[in-house]
């Protein structure tokens, strides 16, 4: 049976998943560094009016990290991503892709042959995810693995989900002195409990049921906490590139 804590009744904090260990890909890279020829493409995109019309699969996503070595998931660098915006971080193209090479572990790197895909993906990412949370019609998705895949597996990338978006929503600049409504508080108490749900779960109706139920969950929760604290930081945004130098909105 899926062993979902009890939500709303876990205490763990927040700042403890930071401890969190991870664990470098065994995929062969060599090193460079590429930050610019990443800025590069983001702006090339945007002279070729470039649209990423339909956002990347979890397993695309992993397909174009894989060759380079990336050292976190797909699931945690978008729930990083979506912390950020929840929490009313707003980033310019040039801090932005600088931050997701940071937490793949791929600053610094040395003769990483890196695809026009994966420069375009890390590049349309932000601008995507800001206008979902932005979608009047809650459409907003988590970047987890298709249906199809392994329970455990599902289940992993949740927790991964929820721990990138835990530390992206405690850097996103709030004030220590932020109240947070009982919802909030509860949200971030639960996604902390997710973290640490027991992957090596047996499957079947009831617990793909379950799965879903809680999947769901943070997702409704990631919308409410976006407009508890970052709607009121933003522009209508359409998912393409600013200009060059400028703030995503």
């Amino acid at each position: 049976m899926l062993e979902v804590p009890t939500l709303h009744k876990i205490k763990t904090d927040p700042a403890q998943i930071s401890s969190r260990p991870q664990h470098k890909a065994a995929w062969p890279h060599s090193k460079r560094h590429f930050i610019v020829p990443f800025v590069i493409a983001f702006w090339f995109c945007e002279l070729l009016g470039f649209v990423m019309s339909t956002p990347l699969s979890f397993d695309e996503y992993c397909d174009l990290f894989a060759p380079a070595g990336a050292l976190n998931s797909p699931a945690e660098l978008s729930g990083m991503l979506v912390g950020r915006l929840c929490g009313g971080n707003r980033l310019s193209q040039e801090k932005w892709l600088a931050l997701a090479l940071e937490f793949l572990d791929l600053v610094d790197i040395e003769q990483v042959q890196t695809s026009a895909e994966l420069e375009q993906a890390l590049a349309a990412l932000y601008p995507s995810t800001l206008a979902a949370l932005q979608d009047q019609n809650l459409g907003f998705q988590l970047l987890l693995p298709d249906d199809d895949t392994e329970l455990g597996q599902r289940l992993e990338a949740l927790g991964q989900w929820c721990h990138g978006f835990l530390s992206g929503f405690g850097s996103s600049g709030l004030s220590g002195k932020q109240e947070f409504s009982t919802e909030a508080a509860d949200a971030l108490r639960d996604f902390a409990a997710i973290v640490q749900i027991d992957n090596d779960s047996d499957e079947g109706d009831q617990q793909e049921a379950e799965f879903f139920e809680v999947a769901d969950y943070v997702r409704i929760a990631t919308i409410s906490l976006y407009m508890e604290f970052g709607a009121d930081k933003d522009q209508p945004v359409i998912a393409a590139a600013n200009k060059p130098g400028s703030t995503l909105h």
